[in-house]
């Protein structure tokens, strides 16, 4: 006698997850922004190519091509990962430096630390927002990015 489910009807597929694999893709991904920092800074947009960031990280383009899709994009996940400081998926508002603001005696306090922490994130991505406003008048997606 036949089934009268399909093969895997009414079953749910099994969802994989893995420590390991998904703290193998944030290092992969760190090296790809890092390396793709370093050629934006050096050689500016239209001098890095993403064939280039995928040597100098050690991967595959096709890796840096599926994490990022484009390089307008990838510029973005470059400055960022530099306005933010890191690329730990936390909102700005919920990071440390947010709860010391509130913290702080004041308004004065509050400013201070938000000055300090605004003048740390310019300082990181100053270099690559003028990359990014470089590009933009060649580069309808880079536009989109530096607006």
């Amino acid at each position: 006698m036949a089934s009268q489910h399909p093969a895997g009807a009414g079953t749910r597929a099994r969802r994989y997850r893995s420590r390991r694999r998904e703290q193998q893709a944030r290092a992969t991904r760190a090296r790809i922004i890092a390396a793709a920092a370093r050629r934006f800074l050096a050689r500016g947009y239209a001098g890095t190519t993403m064939r280039a960031v995928a040597a100098d990280a050690g991967v595959a383009l096709p890796t840096v091509e599926l994490v990022f899709g484009t390089k307008a994009k990838l510029l973005k996940a470059v400055i960022d990962v530099a306005i933010a400081g890191d690329d730990e998926p936390v909102p700005m508002l919920d990071r440390e430096w947010a709860r010391r603001a509130e913290s702080a005696a004041g308004a004065a306090g509050f400013a201070a630390v938000c000055a300090g922490q605004l003048a740390e994130s310019a300082r990181r991505a100053a270099g690559l927002t003028l990359v990014a406003l470089e590009a933009a008048r060649a580069d309808p997606d880079i536009a989109a990015v530096a607006a």
